[in-house]
């Protein structure tokens, strides 16, 4: 199941390591912190930054990841829409996690069909994409329109993703 499941039931855990770093130069941290740096100076955004406690990663047997949450404002929502980075120890943990494994579309996104269970939206139907960068990071992005369509929203947070992961 996905990661994110792990993480939306944590979440007393995870407010207790949302700013943690280990003070090794790995892939993850390497990748996490070109990720920060290039949205805060091209874009003006900065994340909230949550991981899961090693205890319960072991007992998950899941591998080490960041989930990186933008803060934005009002006009930065606009302009970039609702969209959440994931950035993992490894490609193997990356491509696990996946929504929907399968073969990409022309421009590399990963295209899946979700339907909430609770809240405002529940039992309507939306599209979501999510592309994958480099060795290690995840793109998950919800369409503002719930329609199987990119805007230029997707473009801005694609730029910014390939300008720091490459």
């Amino acid at each position: 199941m996905r990661t994110l499941m792990l993480v939306a039931g944590f979440p007393m855990l995870l407010a207790g390591c949302a700013g943690s770093t280990s003070g090794s130069a790995d892939q993850l941290g390497e990748t996490r912190d070109r990720i920060i740096e290039t949205f805060k100076s091209e874009g003006g955004i900065g994340f909230i930054r949550s991981s899961v406690p090693k205890e319960i990663r072991e007992f998950g047997n899941l591998r080490r990841f960041e989930r990186l949450e933008p803060k934005l404002s009002k006009l930065q929502a606009k302009r970039y829409g609702y969209f959440m980075i994931w950035v993992y120890e490894d490609r193997q943990a990356r491509d696990r996690d996946m929504s929907q494994p399968g073969s990409p579309d022309a421009d590399g996104i990963y295209w899946y069909n979700d339907t909430p269970e609770r809240g405002p939206t529940a039992g309507k139907t939306y599209w979501g994409a999510e592309k994958r960068y480099g060795e290690n990071v995840l793109l998950s992005w919800d369409l503002p329109s719930r329609k199987r369509e990119l805007s230029e929203q997707w473009t801005q947070v694609d730029a910014l993703l390939r300008k720091s992961v490459g």
